[in-house]
């Protein structure tokens, strides 16, 4: 049993590591992720503007991070709240008791909310929910 929580212990911290390592490399200008939808299509997708999102939030610039991407910015602190408690259950090796307490219709409230968010998003009209320009 200690053996398992050892693991999955040192698996998410190898995650948290890549993901830090990642931040960083960004932050610098070394490396960077392009929406590959925005690429191919010229439209922001949902998650256009996340990387920035994150890099702003990682650098206490919130304003800014907001203005990448405004409903991850909003919905942040639920999944962050959410991820911290799967992972102490994945960790010790139970059952997530939230998983149970979540009305099934949430997920597809959620989809339904970005699909929207995403159509609005290329409109011009709400041209403020589009990720803002790199200086």
């Amino acid at each position: 049993m200690r053996r398992g929580i050892i693991k999955r212990a040192l698996f998410v911290a190898f995650i948290f590591g890549s993901l830090l390592i990642y931040a960083y490399l960004a932050s610098r200008g070394l490396f960077g992720m392009p929406c590959i939808f925005y690429e191919i299509t010229h439209l922001y997708c949902p998650g256009c503007g996340a990387s920035r999102l994150f890099l702003n939030i990682f650098t206490f610039k919130f304003y800014a991070a907001f203005r990448m991407n405004p409903l991850l910015f909003v919905l942040l602190p639920f999944i962050a709240i959410y991820l911290v408690i799967a992972i102490y259950y994945y960790i010790i090796g139970k059952p997530n008791p939230i998983d149970r307490r979540i009305p099934r219709c949430v997920p597809f409230i959620l989809v339904l909310i970005l699909i929207i968010y995403g159509i609005l998003r290329n409109i011009p009209f709400f041209s403020y929910l589009a990720p803002t320009p790199i200086n």
